[in-house]
């Protein structure tokens, strides 16, 4: 509050600025748009047949979640503090729920201490958006789905799905991960659990059909985001054109593919050019996240392994930036010690290893 850190825009981020360029104009949309809409049916129920005065226009709107928050906390200039200390709270929440998790995993001291300097909780703490509650939602439902010690909580974690699919539109992938897990366990043998099935199944069309518009805007933003310096269709294209076609378009598509794995883990130029201290330390988790989430990938278990391919499959799709690896940020954190308890405990075998 008494340093604010300046975003790439240049203006101060604190709890008492409510400058957050992430979506934020996007929100306040949205907000004012459900007003309307709720005003008019408001006057429609009062006044049946009465003319109402028009809600406010846009291409798409946003999930119900944060505009409601923003409506609800009266979120704007000159009244901040209110929804700026839910988020501080929310995020403190978080991160001491995934230390929990971490400690109860076998991670040392010093290794809680690591994540817990992690720059991104801070910045997301900060910046009011759909991320840090997008990743409380996906955190409630690893936390019931795949508890530490005890049984699974199913219907808790449907139940935070649901609300994680209120948020953004990849809360879809929580709700089919849900699914999948549930069908995975029971078989459906009971009526329970054909009724979740029906209530999943039945929401995630419903919120696949709200979403159209805004994925396509989502699929179509990134054919002008760079990824150093070269633009998806100059992949497309092929970036050696003094080899084969045969080997041109696959080095190519591996290129592209290459670049958006590391845009997606932090480890990236900035769009928009701010202090390279700021950017450097922006990209300063992507060496832990990068070797988490391929170790992941290879020795995770089987239910971590559909969450991160259902989760990554959009961002993979349309545009790849660190902000999106905020919701499973500590998964692939503790892929990262894994892989360098591995390593180590693999290098010490290898040396004392008796000589045949």
């Amino acid at each position: 509050m008494l340093w604010p850190v300046p975003n790439e825009l240049g203006q101060p981020i604190s709890p008492l600025h409510a400058n957050s360029a992430i979506d934020f104009t996007f929100y306040q949309g949205s907000r004012d748009y459900y007003v309307g809409l709720a005003r008019e049916l408001l006057a429609i129920a009062e006044a049946p047949g009465a003319p109402t005065t028009e809600s406010a226009q846009l291409g798409f709107v946003s999930a119900p979640v944060i505009p409601a928050l923003l409506f609800v906390f009266g979120y704007d200039k000159g009244n901040t503090l209110p929804l700026s200390s839910l988020y501080v709270l929310a995020s403190c929440a978080l991160v001491s729920g995934w230390l929990w998790w971490l400690h109860h995993r076998g991670l040392s001291f010093i290794w809680l201490c690591l994540f817990s300097l992690l720059p991104t909780p801070f910045w997301f703490m900060l910046n009011v958006s759909s991320d840090l509650p997008f990743a409380c939602a996906l955190a409630v439902v690893f936390f019931l789905l795949c508890p530490a010690k005890g049984v699974p909580r199913m219907w808790g974690g449907l139940l935070a799905a649901i609300v994680a699919s209120l948020i953004r539109p990849n809360g879809l992938v929580l709700l089919l991960f849900v699914l999948l897990f549930w069908l995975q366990r029971s078989r459906l043998r009971t009526g329970q659990d054909i009724a979740a099935a029906m209530i999943a199944t039945t929401l995630g069309i419903a919120l696949f059909l709200f979403y159209q518009d805004y994925g396509s805007d989502f699929l179509a933003s990134q054919t002008d985001l760079a990824y150093f310096g070269i633009l998806p269709g100059g992949y497309a294209a092929g970036l050696f054109p003094g080899l084969p076609d045969f080997v041109n378009f696959p080095l190519s598509w591996g290129a592209f593919a290459g670049a958006k794995l590391l845009y997606l883990v932090g480890l990236r130029p900035s769009w928009a050019n701010p202090d390279f201290s700021a950017v450097a330390l922006r990209a300063l988790p992507g060496f832990i996240m990068l070797p988490g989430l391929v170790y992941a990938i290879i020795a995770g278990d089987k239910h971590i392994r559909v969450l991160l391919g259902l989760y990554l499959i959009p961002f993979l799709i349309g545009v790849s930036q660190e902000r999106y690896l905020l919701a499973v940020q500590p998964i692939l954190f503790y892929f990262a010690v894994r892989a360098v308890r591995d390593l180590v405990c693999g290098r010490k075998r290898r040396l004392i290893r008796p000589n045949s």
